[in-house]
């Protein structure tokens, strides 16, 4: 008998160890794939986004259901600057996920490797869904707070069922419609381990109209749409475009359910093979044109002209973006003249991508052309779907503004800067060539470009 209950402790010592290995291998992975292979990814989220220090920021965000959710998200986004920073910050919120979706799974189907399969299967898809880079970091910062809820609300008893209908605006408030996903979890988990199951049964549906009620409802309080209610106010920059297989996130509400399913002797092949299909999902998803311009938008960011050439070299461009790119680095490598690189970049001047915008705005600002660059700045500002303003594309306003002569909008713009944590310091330094014109003259930037900015549009003429 001995011999038995140690070799039961052995195997779930094992089974523990595995449990930890398993989320550690997990993180690595999803910190290895963002820091050194989407990088880019990262710098796309923090350059469409500014975050303020301040109160007037905050109340704005609190009052919208799901802003205090979407105001971590942005407090975490602003650290993507720093992309070893931002890559531990989500590979740190992926991790919490992955434990969470195991203490859910554990709770219906106890340890084993069926648990380890499934709580693995949850993170994987948010990496899946993801990979958009129009789905925003709301949507995971989101999630883990509803994952929190699943995982430590009781699931039998009057306190759980208070609890719940207490909870549920609450919680709809602080991370928006994913409150949806709890409430069917809590519906699921009363029908499948309440006594009286019809009972249970009518009481989740009760519990799942009231957060439908109160979603509606919101749409009185605030200025969005019922649709976009539904649908998340910040979980996705474009909040028209549906995002494909959005719906599998409600895995995790759904695993009540496994107490039907559990004794069938291949659920665990099904499982591995789920989580095999979003594996291999992963990078097939993934739009190679959008990333290929999002690496190049990073590469001019960074002024690492020698890198965007190596990468031109090695496969063609794809899209006008990247091909601007490549113009531009040929000029500052001094191997096309600024006549060849305008007369190249005009072709493209009317096309619509945003991202387009920006590599113009690059262009026209290190070819001394102030007015064009201080002009596709604020049209990509203006074509964020989602309305976020930008810290990058503010401070190139500050520097047009500045070499124009514009000083007093110059002065705005930095005042706003001077709010961002990661834009502060660059404001109070530029602050000072303000305050002193001679600075100025001799910048070595913003120096040459005082006397560039024209006052007549000769290049359409």
């Amino acid at each position: 008998m001995k011999l038995s209950v140690s070799h039961i402790e052995s195997k779930y010592d094992i089974l523990k160890l595995s449990y930890i290995g398993t989320t550690l291998l997990m993180a690595l992975t999803v910190f290895v794939i963002l820091r050194f292979l989407c990088p880019c990814l990262l710098s796309n989220h923090e350059q469409y986004q500014l975050f303020l220090w301040s109160s007037d920021y905050a109340l704005s965000r609190f009052v919208q259901p799901g802003g205090i959710a979407r105001y971590v998200a942005e407090f975490v986004v602003q650290y993507y600057n720093n992309f070893l920073v931002g890559s531990i910050l989500i590979t740190i919120l992926f991790a919490i996920m992955q434990r969470l979706s195991l203490k859910n799974v554990l709770r219906f189907i106890g340890n084993g490797w069926q648990s380890l399969t499934l709580s693995l299967l949850v993170p994987m898809i948010m990496m899946l869904i993801t990979s958009d880079a129009d789905v925003m970091t709301t949507l995971v910062i989101s999630y883990v707070v509803c994952l929190i809820a699943m995982a430590f609300v009781p699931l039998l008893g009057v306190v759980s069922i208070i609890l719940c209908f207490a909870l549920v605006p609450i919680l709809y408030w602080i991370a928006g419609p994913v409150v949806i996903l709890f409430s069917l979890y809590m519906a699921l988990s009363w029908t499948m381990l309440c006594d009286s199951r019809l009972l249970a049964l009518l009481r989740g549906i009760l519990l799942l109209l009231f957060t439908l009620i109160c979603i509606f409802l919101s749409q009185y309080v605030s200025e969005y749409s019922v649709f976009v209610l539904f649908r998340g106010v910040d979980y996705f920059r474009n909040p028209v475009n549906p995002v494909p297989l959005y719906w599998l996130l409600a895995l995790p509400a759904l695993f009540p359910l496994l107490s039907l399913v559990c004794s069938y002797k291949h659920i665990l092949k099904i499982e591995i093979a789920c989580l095999l299909s979003v594996i291999v999902a992963i990078p097939l998803s993934i739009d190679r044109v959008k990333y290929e311009q999002m690496e190049y938008a990073l590469f001019v960011r960074m002024q690492r002209w020698n890198l965007i050439l190596e990468k031109s070299s090695k496969s063609e461009p794809i899209g006008v973006p990247c091909k601007l790119a490549v113009n531009l680095a040929l000029y500052k490598t001094h191997c096309i003249t600024p006549q060849e690189l305008v007369s190249r970049s005009m072709e493209f001047s009317n096309e619509t991508n945003k991202t387009m915008f920006g590599i113009l705005g690059e262009v026209f600002f290190h070819i001394g052309m102030v007015n064009y660059s201080q002009r596709f700045a604020f049209e990509q500002m203006e074509a964020i779907p989602n309305f976020n303003k930008s810290g990058r594309l503010i401070k190139r306003l500050a520097e047009t503004s500045l070499v124009s002569g514009n000083y007093r909008l110059a002065k705005k713009y930095l005042d706003i800067l001077s709010l961002a944590p990661f834009y502060r310091s660059w404001a109070e330094d530029v602050r000072q060539l303000l305050i002193n014109p001679e600075l100025l003259e001799q910048h070595p930037v913003y120096g040459p470009l005082i006397h560039t900015f024209p006052t007549t549009d000769d290049l359409m003429t």
